[in-house]
């Protein structure tokens, strides 16, 4: 045969495959058999799906995903620093990167080495220009040689490209990295609507097609200019309940990064925390009748009887003596 009619032949099962796409498969409701997502890092990174982090600029979105980064290289490893479950083996990551460059980032993972006694992890890298669609191929190449697990995007509107407020950038971006078939942890900025409600910048379709969402806040307590602290709240899930909300106190110097897991102090970040959450944190301090719950919530006599009752109910507080609601020991 000669190679002409090869490369046609050739060309043709191409075509064929491509037209099929992917094969068909059952799903079957088999009893007693219930196996739940698997994670890389839970609650943070689901197995198979995009993950997203978004928050306003400068509450350190990179710097803590080069940390999960590090928690999935050097599973397992569930005595982290960051106290968070890894998945029972290692994990290669790759980061596309659209907003910095290799030395810088490099600079980053090296002080955080060294703030944190970190072990030896490596992660591939890969510094992008034109969005995800237009760079499809060389990307899933790169993917493809370095067997890569795990791929963090940094960031959402630079890798879509566009008007990020219509929705074929997000449509066609979505397209594109499920073509990749990799699990993913894009860092994404932030937007407020006029109820100053917060969510992943541009079209809702970034919202839609993200199955797990966290934003990322900074603690409205300022502290000295070389520390801050952030807590992680976990805004929507497409196959899990919301997990707690997740704290962590950052300390910079030129040389070094260390991060420290730290309790979420609610009052901190009211707006972003439910009233149930609220409660107990301010039960904390004391007994508080419905009066003073009222007031410290700023919410009607009638909002305390529901919240009260649903927390009486899950059995978390108690009435005490003088109609005061308590903390159930």
């Amino acid at each position: 045969m000669a190679w002409q009619e090869i490369i046609d032949e050739l060309c043709q099962k191409v075509q064929e495959l491509a037209w099929k796409g992917e094969p068909a498969e059952i799903v079957e409701a088999i009893d007693d058999i219930i196996i739940p997502p698997e994670y890389l890092l839970e609650p943070v990174i689901m197995a198979g799906i995009p993950s997203v982090i978004f928050g306003d600029k400068g509450v350190h979105k990179t710097t803590l995903c080069l940390l999960f980064a590090a928690c999935v290289s050097l599973a397992p490893w569930d005595d982290n620093p960051l106290g968070m479950v890894t998945n029972c083996h290692s994990v290669k990551v790759a980061m596309l990167d659209w907003e910095a460059d290799r030395k810088l980032t490099q600079y980053n993972v090296l002080r955080l080495r060294k703030g944190m006694d970190v072990p030896y992890f490596s992660m591939d890298y890969k510094r992008c220009r034109l969005p995800l669609v237009d760079s499809i191929e060389q990307i899933s190449t790169f993917l493809e040689e370095k067997e890569i697990g795990l791929v963090i995007i940094d960031s959402l509107g630079a890798a879509c490209g566009g008007d990020l407020f219509k929705p074929e950038p997000a449509l066609k971006f979505f397209e594109a990295l499920r073509s990749l078939n990799r699990t993913s942890l894009i860092i994404a900025q932030n937007a407020k609507n006029e109820e100053n409600k917060r969510s992943i910048f541009g079209s809702t379709y970034f919202s839609y097609y993200s199955r797990n969402i966290f934003e990322l806040r900074k603690s409205s307590d300022i502290l000295d200019k070389d520390e801050s602290s952030v807590a992680l709240f976990h805004k929507e899930s497409n196959y899990s309940g919301k997990a707690d909300p997740i704290g962590f106190h950052f300390h910079f110097t030129r040389e070094t990064i260390k991060v420290e897991r730290e309790a979420v102090n609610y009052g901190e970040f009211a707006d972003r925390v439910s009233r149930q959450k609220l409660l107990i944190e301010l039960l904390k301090d004391g007994a508080l009748s419905n009066i003073e719950i009222a007031q410290k919530l700023e919410i009607s006599q009638g909002n305390v009887r529901i919240l009260t009752k649903r927390l009486a109910d899950k059995k978390q507080i108690v009435k005490t003596e003088g109609s005061k609601w308590g903390l159930l020991i």
